[in-house]
């Protein structure tokens, strides 16, 4: 076969993966802007508190499901050290991150919730300056100074209009958006040596037993008999 018909066979797979792979960033974009929307629904009808109780009842189902379809009844061993960036992770993402973004979402707006959580990147950039991992041209610089600008002439513009209440949300959707950060960084070592089934259901599984106790007394307050149908659709889908 010669090296034009093999890259000829090649070509039209590679392209089709390629559609596919921009169609799921589509709708994975559509979904996760949906998502502000759908919680600011579903904390009109029971509280952030109660949200985050039964959401964390159920994801640690979904992980140990996972790993018992991956791995059957062995899961992977790791290291102490590595459980102790485990456990360092799952309150990262999942006690810091999670938690602060519901409430944040719940004290501000979709729209305000969305693109201060969108300010990801930049926080991205800076641990890893500040790790070393990287340097920091001046385009990227002037690029970051832009996006924190922008970030506080937003916050400025609530403060000084007196809405406390969605200014301290953003404020909160701004410290956990630092804190997802830091899950992405500290994730990708232990993904490149471990796997990312592994960290992400591990971190899940460390990560839900705080948020659960936190969460409990919200939880029981809720009258979940009396919950819509279409609310309940919603926590679950």
């Amino acid at each position: 076969m010669s090296v034009a018909s093999a890259s000829a066979s090649v070509g039209p797979d590679s392209s089709i993966l390629a559609r596919r792979a921009l169609w799921a960033a589509l709708v994975l974009i559509i979904v996760w802007g949906a998502n502000f929307t759908v919680q600011k629904a579903v904390f009109a009808a029971l509280s952030p508190g109660g949200f985050l109780f039964v959401r964390y009842l159920i994801m640690p189902l979904a992980a140990t499901l996972l790993l018992c379809w991956q791995y059957g009844t062995r899961w992977p061993r790791v290291s102490r050290a590595d459980l102790a960036s485990l456990l360092r992770l799952g309150l990262a993402g999942h006690l810091l991150h999670v938690g602060m973004v519901t409430y944040g979402i719940y004290w501000s707006t979709a729209f305000s919730s969305s693109l201060i959580l969108a300010c990801g990147p930049v926080f991205t950039l800076l641990i890893l300056r500040w790790k070393g991992v990287e340097h920091l041209t001046h385009g990227q610089i002037i690029g970051v100074g832009i996006a924190c600008l922008g970030v506080l002439a937003f916050l400025s513009d609530k403060l000084l209009g007196g809405h406390w209440q969605a200014s301290g949300g953003d404020l909160t959707l701004l410290v956990a958006a630092s804190f997802f950060s830091y899950y992405t960084v500290a994730a990708k070592p232990l993904i490149e040596r471990l796997g990312g089934v592994p960290v992400m259901t591990y971190a899940v599984l460390f990560g839900s037993v705080p948020v659960v106790l936190l969460s409990l007394p919200a939880g029981l307050a809720v009258r979940w008999g009396e919950i819509p149908a279409a609310v309940s659709k919603r926590m679950t889908s």
